[in-house]
């Protein structure tokens, strides 16, 4: 019997998590697409003229995500709040904004953003759970 080698998907989730942890601008958005993507939503990198970066549709709703290398801000989180409102509408009334930072960890957000966070106005993708997220889905993939 042939043994079957999980080290190509291993290289791959690697690839993801370094991306997702280490890289920012382009690469940073990429990783977030793939890993929505692998998270099973239906997914759309935004053009550069957009107010969002990538939109990531499921029947349960949407996320409306924005990717930033630098630290967050409640100003970004509210821009994004209201970007995200455009997209509320009788056929998908649960909409999520999502901002998506490596460069951040949940515990460093300041009191403003965690009460955002936990009132579910603005969801807050740190890079602790960028890392709890990838290990997650890696673990269900394999």
């Amino acid at each position: 019997m042939e043994e079957r080698s999980d080290r190509r998907r291993l290289d791959y989730w690697t690839k993801i998590e370094k991306s997702l942890l280490d890289k920012k601008g382009e690469d940073f958005e990429e990783a977030i697409f793939m890993l929505l993507s692998r998270c099973g939503f239906d997914v759309a990198w935004e053009s550069k003229n957009s107010d969002i970066d990538i939109l990531a549709v499921s029947p349960n709703g949407c996320l409306v995500v924005e990717c930033t290398w630098d630290p967050p801000s409640v100003v970004m989180a509210q821009d994004l709040k209201e970007s995200a409102k455009s997209y509320r509408n009788e056929e998908n009334p649960r909409v999520l904004p999502v901002l998506a930072t490596n460069q951040t960890s949940s515990d460093d957000l300041d009191q403003d953003m965690k009460k955002m966070h936990q009132d579910g106005e603005v969801f807050f993708l740190t890079r602790d759970r960028l890392k709890q997220l990838v290990d997650a889905v890696q673990h269900e993939s394999l």
